[in-house]
């Protein structure tokens, strides 16, 4: 089980990020990385059934999630046709979180309310 590539913009990359379990709740998948390259990934799409496929591709290990938010209408990456909300990886160096537009607050908030433990490394926000 694995998500083949993560790229959110100049904030983070990684590519065959093995899963050791995960858990949807609604439109919010959240996973357990094996430790090894990713600790855990948390995305919130923008509706349940994104969330559907996307849990499905990761059962058949081709999951891709990439965004670019200077991707147009109809490009790839673009945040809207992927239908991503926001999403938070961590890895040993702390978490990396896109969809707040630097409010770091409200992506503590989100973390929290959707039980994401992320330790004590560093918060970045995008």
């Amino acid at each position: 089980m694995q998500i083949d590539e993560i790229i959110i913009g100049e904030l983070f990359a990684s590519f065959g990020v093995v899963l050791v379990s995960k858990q949807r709740n609604g439109a919010v998948l959240n996973c357990e990385g094996d430790g090894v390259i990713v600790n855990r990934v948390l995305i919130e799409f923008t509706n349940e059934e994104k969330a559907i496929e996307f849990d499905k591709l990761i059962d058949v290990d081709t999951a891709s999630l990439c965004i670019d938010d200077n991707a147009g209408p109809g490009e790839e990456g673009n945040p809207a046709e992927a239908g991503v909300k926001h999403v938070a990886v961590v890895d040993e160096h702390g978490a990396s979180v896109y969809g707040f537009t630097g409010d770091e607050d409200a992506a503590r908030l989100w973390m929290k309310a959707n039980k994401f433990k992320f330790g004590r490394g560093s918060l970045t926000v995008d």
